[in-house]
C-alpha cells in the first residue's frame, strides 16, 4: 500500500527432506504478499540450475519487483505467529 514500508527481516530459513518431500521453513518479522512463494520458487530454480545466484543478486541490486513465477500454494502453511 502507498506510504507503507516493504522491508522485512528474514530471521531464519531451513530446507530439508521429510519423507521424500522438500520442506522450506522461513521465519521472519513479517511477510509481504507472495513473499514466501517467490522465495521458494527462486530457491528451486537455482537448485535446478535454471537460475543463477548472480541473476538473483542482480535482481536484488536493481530492485526488480517481478520474480518470473511463484511456487504453488498447496502445502503452504502458517505454523506459528509470535508477538
Amino acid at each position: 500500500k502507498p506510504g507503507r514500508h516493504t522491508i522485512r527481516t528474514v530471521l531464519e530459513t531451513d530446507v530439508f527432506d521429510r519423507d521424500g518431500e522438500y520442506v522450506f521453513e522461513i521465519r521472519a518479522n513479517a511477510f509481504l504478499y507472495h513473499m514466501v512463494r517467490r522465495t521458494v520458487f527462486i530457491l528451486v530454480k537455482i537448485a535446478q540450475d535454471k537460475w543463477s545466484v548472480e541473476q538473483l543478486k542482480a535482481g536484488i541490486e536493481t530492485q526488480v519487483e517481478q520474480i518470473p513465477g511463484l511456487a504453488k500454494p498447496h502445502g503452504l502453511s502458517l505454523v506459528e505467529v509470535s508477538y
